[in-house]
């Protein structure tokens, strides 16, 4: 905003001060306001970037564990770590195998006869000559300039772009003989199939196959478990086997001798519950800092940034109902744990600390127990993703869509024909009261779209007299795999509910940006208007003084004459 001011010089009249007065009142009145309520729109706006941190970070901790593979943990023990170390690589099978090892796996070796010297030369014929050798089947030729050195020629097998899996050296085997420097070829890779032979092309004097000596021979890992096969080996080329026992690495470091090592793999609770602690760590941060941004302070007489913000309390009551609610699709009687507090995981009423109002208290104990009681229950109740159950042998879950059915419980029907052949389904949720048609793709029943079923399939068998057979089927989510659905619906990037909050609070700042804008813009025009009308009235009375002063004068005058 430009200015211009001006201090009456005829009347005295300082009419800047006065403009500046009347423009800071209306600023104060108007500008100041709206100023105020952007601030307030922009802290709410981060804010709500710092709520989307806290629920990313609980996010993350869910799609550790949101799926039974994920979080189902095990742990393998060999009886023997110095001749095999076992590692859990995957989804394991818990077990106890016993592991023979005849021969561990070799790269092959070989060391040529010996020169002097590493710098002593092996192509003194004037000429170029070739060292021509194979690997694993794939043969390959080196050219050899005239003066090069036994160093130089590993280099040139070395750094060969042919060169299909040979690292050459030269040893020195502290003789100081005539032959006490060798080279040596090692293959990369371990296995009977990578051997390394010199090939009969080969023109560089001395270095011929019989220049070489087999050291160590290429070999595959001889192994047996449980006894299998008695009368032979299962061969492995790599010390490193992930085939044998399912979901297990193991690394082989020495043979038994006669004496099997024990492989032992278990259930890993511990590992289970690192993840869980981890889920409720990132829940409880999360609560615990929604409770101090809604929270309002008495003393200070000060709300928090999301005190009344529906937003706010949105997203924390679609989370609280996650964790506090039984898992979709999970019957009590009937699933060992259908919600959080049977297995250690209680929220929180009234404390002495208002911040942790909420969150999650972890009774390790009775986690403990709940694992060692039913470990593969712990694990549905946390990781079950869309599995499928039912109570009847002929209305049976054939799959469900992640993406498109709602986890639960469904009462089913079925009409058949006197024939046999299905006619008609229907699907309700148990909690519902009236059925909807279902489309038959015999011998399926399949949910229609715009339903809770929509992609739900149940396999419909006649039973060989009803004309009409029922079923409850479960369909099932686990706590992870729900929470993270809800989480999806809070961050997705593109239809979340906090990306369209924050639209829409980014549109109202813009919209205030655009006010202030205008209303800085009518000052302008105030000030502009001030200053002339001010003008004017300064015009007015320097006017009106100078022909006070005349009055005075002639006044003056008068009375000197008489």
């Amino acid at each position: 905003m430009g200015t211009v001011s001006f201090t009456g010089v005829g009347s005295g009249i300082d009419w800047n001060l006065i403009i500046q007065a009347e423009i800071a009142a209306r600023t104060s009145r108007v500008i100041t306001p709206l100023e105020n309520w952007k601030d307030s729109w922009e802290t709410k706006i981060a804010t709500f970037d710092e709520l989307r941190t806290y629920l990313t970070d609980l996010r993350d901790s869910v799609e550790a564990m949101d799926t039974a593979e994920e979080l189902r943990s095990y742990q393998a023990q060999s009886s023997s770590t110095s001749t095999v170390e076992a590692a859990v690589s995957g989804n394991a099978t818990p077990g106890t195998y016993s592991l023979e090892i005849n021969q561990l796996a070799n790269a092959e070796l070989e060391i040529h006869s010996g020169l002097d010297a590493a710098d002593a030369v092996v192509n003194d014929s004037g000429g170029d000559l070739v060292f021509a050798y194979s690997y694993a089947g794939e043969s390959v030729s080196v050219d050899v300039a005239d003066g090069t050195t036994l160093q130089e020629l590993a280099a040139l097998v070395n750094n060969d772009s042919d060169n299909p899996g040979v690292t050459a050296s030269v040893l020195d085997d502290g003789s100081g003989g005539a032959t006490s420097h060798h080279l040596v070829l090692r293959g990369n890779d371990t296995g009977a199939t990578y051997t390394i032979a010199i090939d009969g092309a080969t023109t560089l004097t001395g270095f011929g196959d019989t220049d070489f000596t087999e050291v160590q021979a290429a070999q595959n890992a001889q192994v047996r478990l449980n006894g299998y096969p008695a009368a032979g080996w299962l061969e492995r080329e790599s010390n490193v086997v992930a085939d044998l026992i399912t979901g297990v690495t193991l690394t082989l470091q020495a043979t038994t001798s006669g004496s099997p090592v024990t492989v032992a793999v278990n259930t890993d609770s511990e590992g289970v519950k690192a993840k869980i602690q981890a889920l409720v760590e990132s829940y409880n941060a999360l609560k615990t800092w929604l409770n101090v941004k809604t929270s309002y302070n008495t003393e200070t007489e000060q709300g928090g940034e999301l005190l009344g913000n529906y937003a706010a309390n949105l997203v924390e009551s679609m989370l609280r109902e996650v964790i506090i609610s039984e898992a979709p699709g999970f019957l009590d009687g009937t699933d060992a744990y259908t919600h959080l507090g049977q297995v250690g995981l209680e929220t929180l009423g009234r404390t002495d600390d208002d911040t942790a109002l909420g969150t999650i208290e972890l009774d390790e104990d009775e986690l403990d127990a709940a694992l060692a009681e039913d470990f593969e229950a712990v694990i549905r109740l946390f990781a079950d993703s869309f599995r499928g159950y039912s109570d009847s042998d002929y209305l049976t879950f054939h799959q469900a869509s992640g993406l498109l059915t709602t986890p639960g419980i469904y009462d089913v029907e079925a009409d058949f024909d006197g024939g046999g052949n299905l006619t008609a389904g229907r699907f309700k949720l148990t909690t519902e009261s009236t059925f909807r048609s279902a489309t038959v793709d015999s011998p399926y029943i399949v949910g229609t779209e715009g339903n809770p079923e929509y992609s739900l399939y149940v396999k419909a068998v006649w039973d060989g007299g009803s004309t009409t057979q029922t079923a409850t089927v479960r369909v099932t989510q686990g706590i992870a795999g729900r929470l993270g659905d809800v989480l999806d619906q809070i961050l997705d990037s593109s239809e979340g509910m906090l990306h369209n909050l924050d639209e829409s609070y980014r549109d109202i700042v813009a919209q205030l940006d655009d006010r202030i804008e205008q209303e800085q813009d009518r000052l302008e025009l105030l000030r502009e208007r001030l200053v002339a009308k001010y003008a004017r009235l300064e015009e007015m009375i320097v006017t009106l003084q100078a022909q006070q002063d005349w009055a005075s004068q002639l006044a003056a005058s008068l009375t000197q004459q008489s």
